[in-house]
C-alpha cells in the first residue's frame, strides 16, 4: 500500500468482503429483541450477536435483511427500518471490508 509522502507498507492486510446486513429483530408478541448467543473461535466465552449475513449478487440490503430473518428465524416482519440510510457504514475501509447496512425489524412473527 502506498501512503502519503511516498512510503510503502509491504505487508498491509487487505481482504475483500461483500456488503452485509445486521438486523435487530423485535418479536411482535413479547416486544423482546432477538439476539443469538454464540461462541466464536477468536473470542473467549459466549457472545451475543445480531442476526446478519452477506448480500447476494444484485440483492438490495432491504431484501437481504428480509431473507436472513426468514432463513435464520423463520419469521416475517411488518416493518424494516434502515438505520444507516441508503449508504450504510463502511466498517473497515482501509482493509477492503464491505459496507454494513443495519436494520431494525419490527413486529416480527413466526411463519
Amino acid at each position: 500500500v502506498a501512503v502519503a509522502g511516498g512510503g510503502v507498507i509491504d505487508d498491509w492486510m487487505y481482504c475483500e468482503v461483500p456488503d452485509m446486513i445486521n438486523v435487530l429483530v423485535e418479536d411482535a408478541e413479547s416486544g423482546d429483541f432477538i439476539v443469538f448467543r454464540q461462541s466464536k473461535y477468536a473470542i473467549p466465552g459466549e457472545t451475543l450477536a445480531l442476526l446478519g449475513g452477506y448480500l447476494e449478487p444484485n440483492e438490495t440490503p432491504a431484501a437481504a435483511a428480509q431473507r436472513e430473518v426468514l432463513e435464520e428465524l423463520r419469521m416475517t416482519c411488518k416493518e424494516f427500518v434502515a438505520l444507516g440510510g441508503d449508504n450504510g457504514f463502511r466498517t473497515d475501509a482501509n482493509r477492503g471490508f464491505g459496507v454494513l447496512f443495519p436494520f431494525l425489524a419490527r413486529k416480527c412473527k413466526g411463519t
